[in-house]
């Protein structure tokens, strides 16, 4: 069953992170970080499908070595903010190609909305790779599943420079995530509902349960108000009922009086009659 699964990252210089680092685990890739001259070499990590670097129209084309090492050079404070890794869940149930496609437009839609560059990973566990997590986890390789996913690594500042101060906000932050969030779901459901799957919702298994603790409390209110109304109009149609019962058991005594009467003057007249025709007795 597909599921859906949106989180948002912080590469944080305050909390040992590097953007050359980040890059290249997430690219399966060879980096060089030009202000420690390391080595971040993660070519023997598996199932690595795709990468590609998206940028704005007009941006001259980059290598992922010179974006991230420009991103480590334009910040300069301890404790800076270097970029932003979004992790997202590719359904299963889609093709290959069309989880591909889905994860392009995606980032496409981060980096227009945002004028930023980005590096898109699509991961795709192989049958070795599950192997391993299961004997590292002593459990059965059918317990592990095939997760495809795609990391969307992006930079904090815009092709001009400036840092994105609408998403580092709390206040409007939260709004952005949300409005991200939705986007995911949209394109998701694109492709899942066509092919006859449940659509997927953004929103989390606690916004859900809220948002469900809220509607049956908007029901009952309405059931509260309209319940009176009901019981008034049952109680109009219990006596409407009992009227039309009392008449019709007047109306079936007074027919039966009538035939009782009708009854009676016949047995009245074949009485006399019988009397007139006897014959007379002589005195």
């Amino acid at each position: 069953m597909a599921i859906y699964r949106l989180e948002v990252k912080m590469v944080q210089r305050s909390h040992g992170h590097s953007a050359v680092a980040a890059a290249a685990y997430r690219g399966c890739s060879r980096l060089i970080d030009e202000q420690t001259g390391e080595i971040q070499d993660y070519t023997r990590k598996e199932g690595h499908a795709y990468n590609e670097i998206i940028q704005p129209v007009g941006c001259e084309p980059i290598t992922s070595n010179e974006l991230w090492n420009k991103v480590e050079n334009d910040e300069t404070k301890i404790n800076a903010s270097l970029a932003r890794d979004f992790l997202l869940t590719l359904p299963r149930e889609l093709p290959s190609s069309v989880r591909k496609q889905l994860s392009i437009d995606f980032t496409e839609w981060l980096v227009e909305r945002y004028n930023v560059q980005a590096e898109l990973n699509i991961h795709e566990p192989t049958v070795e790779q599950r192997a391993k997590n299961a004997s590292a986890r002593c459990v059965p390789v059918d317990d592990i599943p095939e997760q495809p996913h795609a990391h969307i690594l992006v930079s904090t500042r815009d092709v001009f420079g400036k840092k994105i101060r609408v998403l580092a906000d709390k206040k409007s932050g939260r709004e952005e995530i949300k409005e991200i969030r939705k986007k995911w779901e949209i394109l998701l459901n694109e492709q899942l509902v066509p092919r006859g799957f449940p659509p997927l919702s953004c929103e989390t298994k606690e916004t859900q349960d809220t948002l469900a603790a809220e509607e049956a409390k908007r029901i009952l209110a309405v059931a509260a108000k309209e319940i009176p109304k009901i019981k008034a109009e049952i109680k109009s149609l219990s006596k409407f009922i009992q009227r039309q019962e009392r008449f019709a058991k007047v109306g079936s005594l007074a027919a039966k009086s009538q035939i009782s009467q009708v009854g009676y003057a016949a047995t009245q007249q074949t009485t006399q009659k019988d009397v007139y025709d006897a014959p007379r007795q002589r005195m």
